[in-house]
């Protein structure tokens, strides 16, 4: 990951945490990108750490995000809905000036419950959820998502 400082990455499975760690292992090479793999857990807030080793790294009077989140694949039942949304908006709302982007790839239909149970929840939040590629299985293109606080 040339150019990005650090990197957390993040599951609640040990066995796909451990799978993480073995690809930075194979894929490193001369980068000088820290990377940092934890377990996190939807729906109980976020590490007090991640918000300070934000700040750290990246000045306020940046003009670059200063978190980038990336999820694929994340929306596969109605009840991790909320739990997710939940945590992307605290991570959204530890970065400062809105300087932060959670980009949600999606390579299947979720079906009109768990987008319900989402927009609700986008909503309730008062996130923005902005499609930027809509999904077409047939062609195998992903459905892409910019979702984030709106812009001051």
């Amino acid at each position: 990951m040339n150019g990005v400082e650090y990197a957390l990455m993040t599951d609640y499975d040990p066995g796909a945490l451990e799978i993480i760690k073995s690809n930075i292992n194979m894929n490193r090479g001369h980068q000088k990108t820290i990377y940092q793999v934890e377990m996190l857990e939807w729906g109980t807030g976020i590490p007090s750490w991640v918000a300070k080793e934000m700040s750290r790294i990246v000045p306020a009077d940046s003009n670059v995000y200063n978190m980038l989140i990336l999820g694929t694949d994340l929306l596969y039942s109605v009840d991790i809905v909320a739990p997710l949304i939940s945590t992307v908006n605290a991570f959204l709302l530890s970065a400062t000036e809105n300087k932060s982007l959670f980009i949600l790839v999606s390579s299947f239909d979720i079906g009109e419950n768990i987008q319900t149970q989402f927009d609700q929840c986008i909503n309730s939040c008062g996130l923005i959820a902005d499609e930027i590629v809509p999904l077409d299985v047939a062609q195998k293109v992903c459905r892409i998502q910019y979702i984030h606080r709106p812009i001051s």
